[in-house]
């Protein structure tokens, strides 16, 4: 056959993965010895390339756990004279035209790609830049499989209490790439026992999986509220934003205000800034019987958009102010349709937020104090960070080249003893005690002793991470960027 012969001679670059179908028969047992029997079950000619359709039975001891499908795309070898159809193909669900019921966004970390090499998928095009750039693309593109993940988590959250019983198969066309470090926003359809959704890349509105669903077993019931905003989608700030807590509250406390959707009759998307640069975007979408507050953009166009600081928003939100002078005074911007401002106060009114706000933070009299570790002077670790942090300002260019921020989760016996946050985004920097506010760019978990031989030149950080001595959580690329301050503890 002609298409074996051309097949043969493929590179990465000429192999794209086109779609997935997944199906789980019973759960995987952990001690089982797993084996998969591959048949190619067809080749179709779509004259720009050829589609290889690979069939893969996975079997334990007690028989067969699941069944997987590759469509396979080899660009450049149709033309062979093969048929274009094949009945063995998993035919893929059409994307509703409605809004969807739910959606959920995520972003990805930067390291992304780097980690799921872990899975055994070791094609360059996922971590080499001048093998991407051969392949058109700007920089290595995310795993399709990862994507299918991200999606898969998503819909078992919404739709199945986190319950992966529930889960019974996935099928998913790969459309367009994703980089790792942008966001994906999954939507999701109920239909039936199905769950059908497509994925987007926030930041380019590209579709990225498109046509997909899953199948669920049971009954799929709506979710009674709208979804919470995972941590990963949240934008990379130095401190927590005091809205992000009341957006959230307003999605919890929407369900009991079932006539707001009549009085409001709009959608606002609400772009939150801090330092003069948009950190966070909420949408509260009131045009629909339900409503709901989501995190990040809408899928479609907001009624009025609505640019204000994190601070002057919590003085509307509290009533210590009116939004109408707010906007007078040039401290928030308004896009669309501006007369729906004058609704804002309805809206917020509705909520009395601050006084739910006091309710939420009151904590019970009775209940003991947890004090969360901080710097902790019997450990070795601390002599180190006082020092760093008396040198430091001596080096006001760091902020300029690390732009990032790392929490120090030190370690002894085992358990965390101490913490250290240092802040190179902002200003000339700063170490301090203890955890930041908001989410750090880089948690880095160690013993107070592996600490200090790594700084002063006695372990290899990179061993250490290898042996499992060393965690790293969040964007462990940055990691890479503390070279030029570790380098100024080494006299210690």
């Amino acid at each position: 056959m002609k298409f074996i012969s051309v097949a043969s001679h493929l590179s990465c670059l000429q192999v794209l993965h086109g779609e997935q179908y997944l199906e789980l028969y019973r759960p995987l047992q952990p001690n089982a010895t797993l084996k998969s029997n591959i048949v190619v079950a067809d080749v179709l000619d779509k004259k720009s390339g050829a589609l290889i359709i690979v069939n893969i039975t996975t079997s334990d001891e007690k028989g067969p756990v699941c069944f997987s499908q590759f469509a396979i795309f080899c660009v450049g070898s149709g033309g062979f004279g093969g048929k274009t159809h094949s009945n063995e193909l998993k035919p893929l669900a059409a994307t509703p035209s409605r809004a969807p019921d739910v959606v959920e966004v995520e972003k990805t970390g930067n390291s992304q790609a780097a980690l799921y090499r872990l899975a055994g998928d070791l094609n360059p095009l996922h971590i080499d830049p001048s093998f991407a750039a051969m392949g058109g693309f700007k920089s290595p593109i995310l795993h399709g499989l990862c994507s299918v993940g991200i999606a898969t988590r998503a819909v078992l959250k919404h739709f199945c209490d986190n319950d992966v019983r529930k889960f019974k198969a996935i099928k998913a066309r790969f459309s367009k790439p994703v980089i790792p470090g942008q966001s994906i926003r999954t939507e999701m359809w109920k239909e039936g026992n199905r769950v059908l959704l497509q994925c987007k890349v926030v930041e380019t509105g590209d579709v990225l999986l498109s046509r997909a669903y899953i199948e669920l077993h049971g009954n799929v019931v709506l979710p009674n509220k709208s979804p919470k905003p995972s941590a990963a989608a949240q934008p990379a700030t130095t401190s927590a934003l005091q809205s992000d807590a009341l957006f959230q509250l307003m999605s919890d406390q929407l369900p009991n205000y079932p006539d707001l959707p009549k009085k409001i009759k709009a959608s606002f998307l609400w772009r939150l800034t801090k330092g003069g640069k948009v950190v966070s975007e909420w949408t509260t979408d009131f045009t629909k019987e339900r409503g709901s507050v989501t995190h990040g953009k809408p899928s479609g166009k907001p009624s009025c958009t609505i640019t204000i600081a994190d601070e002057d928003f919590m003085r509307i939100a509290m009533g210590e102010t009116n939004p109408q002078k707010l906007f007078m005074r040039g401290k928030g911007k308004i896009a669309g349709n501006i007369m729906l401002a004058q609704k804002l106060q309805t809206l917020l009114k509705e909520f009395d937020l601050k006084k739910k706000m006091a309710k939420a933070n009151k904590k019970p009299t009775n209940a003991p104090a947890k004090t969360p570790p901080s710097g902790n002077p019997n450990l070795k670790a601390h002599a180190i960070f006082t020092e760093l942090g008396t040198r430091l300002a001596s080096m006001p260019h760091l902020t300029k080249k690390i732009k990032a921020t790392f929490l120090w989760n030190i370690t002894k016996d085992g358990k965390t003893a101490g913490q250290w946050f240092i802040d190179l985004k902002t200003g000339t920097g700063s170490i301090t005690a203890g955890a930041p506010a908001g989410k750090p760019d880089c948690t880095i978990t160690v013993a107070d002793d592996d600490f200090v031989k790594v700084v002063t030149g006695k372990a290899n950080a990179q061993q250490l991470f290898m042996t499992g001595k060393l965690k790293v959580g969040g964007n462990i690329l940055l990691t890479q960027k503390l070279g030029d301050l570790l380098k100024s503890q080494a006299k210690l």
